[in-house]
Order: structure tokens, then sequence, then C-alpha cells
């Protein structure tokens, strides 16, 4: 995804492209948001034929972002989207 997408161009939302499954980076880059939307998931049928890459973002990178949104006093919430459709 683009890291300013069209979309987001006229609202007040910063847009930013990490590897969650590294939690230290992510801690240090998070900055001060209210908010925080986590919209990366790995879908099927691609889990199928990446399964660690599948595991490191789906899981580990989600428990990553919940944990760094637990420790920040900062952030109010924790916004989590996931679509169940296929791929």
């Amino acid at each position: 995804m683009e890291p300013n997408p069209p979309l987001l161009k006229d609202v007040d939302i910063e847009h930013r492209v990490w590897d969650i499954r590294r939690f230290e980076e992510l801690k240090e880059k998070i900055g001060k948001p209210q908010v925080v939307v986590h919209t990366s998931i790995i879908r099927i049928p691609a889990i199928n034929k990446m399964k660690e890459q599948a595991y490191g973002i789906n899981l580990i990178g989600t428990q990553n972002v919940c944990e760094v949104v637990k420790r920040h006093l900062k952030i109010l919430g924790l916004i989590l989207c996931v679509s169940l459709m296929k791929s």
C-alpha cells in the first residue's frame, strides 16, 4: 500500500506502513496517536501458501500492535479491521 493513499488526502489521518512483527521498531515509531487502526492481515488462500509470514503478521504482528497500544498511555483506542472474505 502507498505511504499516503489518495483516499486519505482530505482527512486528518496519518497513514504509516511498518513491519508489525518487529515489536521494538513498532514501539519506537508509533508516535503519539489517539487511535491506532490496524488493517494488516494475510487472508485465505494466501495464508495457506505463506504460512510462516501469515503467522508472523496475523498472530505475532497483531499481538505486538495490541501490546504497544496497551502500554502507551496516550493512545485511547485500537480499531482492528479484518475482512473474512477470500482474497
